[in-house]
């Protein structure tokens, strides 16, 4: 047998030793625990003469350790701050990771983050389900390889813990003594560990007893395994603030803010900061944060006008400063040779990102590039980011982030790149890249760390989150996704709200949903549809073979698309049952109170035709008054009902019990503009005045209707309104009417 074949075996067996661990883990040998293991664990091995390629175990231990009882806090603490890889360089060294320190650090951790389990609680389902070969060691391991004739040696051996009482179970390729792999020279190996599952176990178990590091030695840990070389893969996905240097204290004092609002690596880009190498290695020494350090080049979309030589004297000095990743494009490795040298030089501490950027279009070549980057033994971390041309660039970003060539980092820019980034976790990038906030930016289509961990979720996404969005276009103002992703958080659902912008016309809509729901990694759940597309929404589904809500057809227009459990696409408008049940409330009936009630509905859109359309249903005597009367006269014929068209002139001498107004007049920034400039002389206690705008919460016409005596009603009622009725279809939850009123009243100001 071929000696690469021989290393390919030895491999396959300590990967069924290890599936077994995990079979266990689970809680037992059965059949239908086998597949599931199997299916999230490693199960080829892909030998190509000059690499053996393994698929990651990135989420497997969280999801195992939850399986089995873990408190959910413990396990979301320990995803977040762990390296779960050891791997083997060129020369077949192989290097510890970071397991064990972090155990070491647990108890802190879970204490610093308000998040400490009870041990009872966090040991329930954990007692007598690992049988594994246990070591005990306390701040990591040493491990080394001997070549002697072509023939590697490894072995581990413990360091003293002192007295911390916990074991480590090691990989099968670390722990089961001296264990010969014979490989000819130029074989690259990438070795993957079981995760330290035991020492994780005891640590949940019994928190209060692991020894804690002493300070000076117990350097930051978020996840990255800096200290390894070859394939780095993380815990869980990083967030990454970048930072435009300017001067190093400013740079520092942003990293700290970063770490405070929850950054796990800070990005410096060094474009114009300085010329001089000891300023480079003061930035990189005294960092809050673990950081990669970026100087991009003018022609790659930066701002740094000097040349090869120069940037690789500043990188050199990074990397010895201890920077954890270096960020090259893929043009200059390929040109200058220097560059593979550098990284090389310092790949025991300093992992290499190869880049390639266009801010313009998806490049033609793009999986030639992302070959080109695999192909290089020395490239740590694949980065590719270019320019969305549709929401649906960015589902091939997310299968490039999924094929796992090596830990990848794949954004799209842009306003409809935005999904790439706020999705990178779902993916299990490497990391995705935010702004100190909103303002503070680097990138088009980043947002701001905060907005990233809040609204957006992000420490809560995981592969199984559904993906919901508001298709509009604009649409970035919408507060759609604030209000969905709170009420998410409030009911503890498992899905993330998104903005979608979707060019008017129906192709666009039709080519870009059709994409999002045949996506089964995406999960795409459902959606809030606003202008132009509430007709192309029943279009859409219609042609889908799917249900279309019978008053929505009435109204021409649907707002809300369902995904149901079985596939099967459903129609619904809920802007008529916000607008009903929010005036329903105001005047203290039900909707069929609303029968024989005067009701003058301003304005002949898409707001207009639902609500009319809902009124109409429920009895109400409704008169339409449009500037264009041919329209008003469209839309009243449009209902099976008797409804009345008026000039707008004549509100002035109108009587109506209900005034609605449904048109944009009065909205922000337009705020000092009425849709009645002349308010009817019947107005007075009686009448309720009902504006469905919501931004400003309460516009001019109602401040003056109120000092009229007449009762007034803000659009924010509807909104809360509809957005509760899409809530509830998406979820199966009563929506959350308090938290979606707060986040109103928060982004209104």
């Amino acid at each position: 047998m071929p000696k690469e074949d021989k290393v390919a075996a030895m491999l396959r067996e300590d990967l069924a030793d290890t599936r077994t661990m995990w079979v266990k883990a689970a809680g037992g040998d059965t059949a239908e625990a086998r597949h599931r293991v199997e299916s999230d664990f490693l199960a080829d091995v892909n030998h190509e003469g000059e690499r053996l390629d393994f698929h990651s175990l990135r989420h497997t231990c969280g999801a195992w350790l939850a399986k089995a009882g873990a408190h959910p806090k413990a396990v979301q603490t320990v995803m977040r701050h762990s390296s779960i890889t050891l791997t083997m360089d060129t020369y077949g060294h192989l290097f510890p990771g970071q397991e064990a320190e972090t155990v070491a650090r647990f108890p802190d951790m879970i204490e610093a983050g308000g998040e400490r389990a009870d041990g009872k609680e966090s040991a329930h389902g954990l007692h007598q389900i690992l049988h594994l070969p246990e070591t005990p060691t306390g701040h990591g391991m040493s491990s080394h390889a001997n070549e002697e004739d072509g023939v590697i040696h490894r072995e581990g051996s413990p360091k003293s813990s002192g007295d911390s009482g916990l074991c480590h179970p090691l990989s099968p390729n670390v722990s089961n003594g001296r264990r010969r792999i014979r490989t000819s020279e130029g074989v690259r190996q990438q070795i993957y560990s079981l995760p330290p599952l035991a020492t994780w176990v005891s640590a949940l178990r019994e928190p209060r007893i692991v020894a804690k590091r002493p300070a000076a030695s117990n350097p930051p840990i978020h996840g990255l395994a800096s200290a390894c070389p070859g394939h780095i893969l993380p815990a869980m996905t990083q967030l990454a603030v970048s930072i435009m240097v300017d001067a190093l204290d400013s740079a520092h004092a942003q990293a700290a803010v970063a770490a405070e609002r929850g950054a796990d690596l800070v990005e410096y880009r060094i474009d114009t900061f300085t010329d001089r190498p000891d300023e480079v290695a003061k930035l990189v020494t005294s960092s809050p944060l673990p950081c990669i350090v970026t100087c991009r080049p003018s022609w790659e979309g930066g701002h740094h006008e000097g040349n090869d030589a120069d940037r690789l004297a500043l990188f050199a000095a990074a990397c010895e400063a201890g920077a954890t990743y270096i960020d090259v494009e893929l043009v200059a490795y390929e040109r200058e040779p220097a560059w593979r040298g550098l990284a090389e030089r310092y790949a025991p501490h300093t992992g290499l990102i190869l880049s390639s950027h266009d801010f313009e279009q998806r490049p033609a070549d793009l999986y030639r590039r992302v070959e080109k980057m695999v192909a290089a033994n020395v490239c740590r971390v694949i980065k590719l980011a270019w320019m969305a041309r549709s929401l649906r660039d960015n589902l091939q970003a997310m299968e490039l982030i999924a094929a796992q060539h090596k830990p990848t980092i794949a954004l799209c820019m842009g306003k409809a790149g935005q999904p790439s980034r706020v999705l990178a976790k779902k993916f299990g990038a490497l990391l995705t890249f935010a702004g100190l906030d909103d303002e503070a930016v680097t990138a088009p289509g980043q947002v701001g760390v905060a907005t990233l961990k809040g609204r957006y979720r992000w420490d809560a996404q995981q592969p199984s989150t559904a993906v919901y969005g508001v298709i509009g276009w604009p649409v970035a103002h919408s507060m759609s996704p604030a209000i969905h992703n709170a009420g998410f958080d409030a009911v503890g659902h498992d899905g993330v709200h998104l903005p979608m912008p979707i060019p008017p016309e129906y192709e666009h809509f039709k080519a870009t949903v059709g994409a999002w729901l045949e996506s089964k990694p995406l999960n795409f759940r459902g959606a809030s549809v606003t202008l132009p597309h509430k007709e192309n929404l029943i279009r859409f589904v219609d042609e889908a073979g799917g249900e279309v809500e019978p008053l929505a057809r009435t109204i021409g227009a649907a707002n809300t698309l369902t995904v149901r459990d079985d596939g099967a696409l459903y129609a619904s408008n809920t802007d008529h049952a916000g607008a009903l049940d929010a005036l329903c409330n105001k005047m203290r009936i039900g909707r069929e109170g609303l029968k024989d009630k005067t009701v003058g509905v301003i304005g002949a859109g898409g707001a207009a035709r639902a609500i009319v359309a809902g009124l109409a249903h429920y009895g109400a005597a409704v008169t339409i008054y449009n500037r264009t009367a041919e329209r008003a006269r469209r839309l009243a014929g449009s209902f099976d009902a008797e409804i009345e068209t008026a000039p707008l002139a004549a509100l002035a001498s109108s009587k109506c019990a209900v005034y609605i107004n449904c048109t944009p007049i009065g909205m922000h920034p337009e705020v000092n503009q009425t849709p009645m400039p002349e308010l009817p002389a019947s107005l007075g206690e009686q009448a309720v005045v009902f504006d469905t705008i919501y931004n400003p919460a309460e516009t001019l016409l109602l401040r003056e209707a109120r000092a009229a005596g007449a009762t007034t009603l803000s659009g924010g009622a509807m909104f809360v309104g509809q957005a509760a009725a899409q809530f509830e279809l998406w979820t199966g939850e009563p929506a959350p009417l308090s938290v979606f009123e707060g986040v109103m009243r928060q982004r209104l100001g």
